[in-house]
C-alpha cells in the first residue's frame, strides 16, 4: 500500500483497536478499492522485474495492531486478512501469468494458520518459525516450544496440500 495515499485515502488503511486509521500498517481488507490497488501494484512489480520466479508478499512486521479492526475486518484474524490480500493478488496474478507462484509468509500473527484459511492453488507458505528453539530438533517432544512450530508447520502442509517452504535466517 503506498503511504503517500493516506492524506487522500485513509479508508485504505487499517483501523486501530481506538478507531483510528493507522498509516504504517498493512490495509483494511474489506475496502474493495485498497485491495485492487495493492493487487495492481503487485503486477506492476511483477512486469517490471520479470526475472522473478516467486512474489513474496508480506504485511507489516509487527506484533497486534498492522491488522485492521474495523467493523467488518475485525471478525477477521490475521491470518484471513492477509489471506485474503494474497489471494487478490494471486487472482489478478494468474490471468496475466501462469508462471509466477505467490507466498504466503507465516510469521508472527500468522505464524499459527487459522483453520478457514482457503490459499489458491498458485499460492504456497513460507513458513518462518523465528521464535522457535535452536537448541532442539522442531519434532523433538522433549521442546515444549517447538511442540507449538510443529504443529504449525504440520497444519500449514496440510493447509496449503503441501505446497511450502521453510523460511529459517538464524
Amino acid at each position: 500500500m503506498p503511504r503517500e495515499r493516506f492524506e487522500s485515502n485513509p479508508e485504505y488503511f487499517p483501523m486501530n483497536v481506538k478507531g483510528g486509521r493507522n498509516p504504517r500498517g498493512n490495509l483494511c481488507v474489506s475496502n474493495p478499492d485498497a485491495v485492487r490497488l495493492v493487487a495492481e501494484n503487485a503486477l506492476a512489480y511483477v512486469r517490471e522485474y520479470p526475472e522473478n520466479s516467486f512474489l513474496h508478499i508480506w504485511g507489516a512486521d509487527v506484533l497486534k495492531g498492522a491488522w485492521c479492526s474495523c467493523s467488518e475486518c475485525k471478525p477477521l484474524s490475521p491470518q484471513l486478512q492477509y489471506m485474503t490480500v494474497v489471494n487478490a493478488i494471486a487472482a489478478a496474478l494468474e490471468k496475466v501469468s501462469d508462471r509466477v507462484p505467490v507466498a504466503y509468509l507465516a510469521y508472527h500473527e500468522t505464524i499459527d494458520p487459522d483453520p478457514g484459511l482457503r490459499p489458491l492453488d498458485n499460492v504456497s507458505f513460507e513458513w518462518a518459525p523465528r521464535e522457535r528453539c535452536y537448541v532442539h530438533a522442531i519434532d523433538d517432544r522433549a521442546c515444549k516450544v517447538n511442540a507449538r512450530y510443529h504443529e504449525s508447520l504440520k497444519r500449514y502442509i496440510d493447509l496449503f496440500d503441501g505446497r511450502g517452504h521453510v523460511f529459517e535466517y538464524y
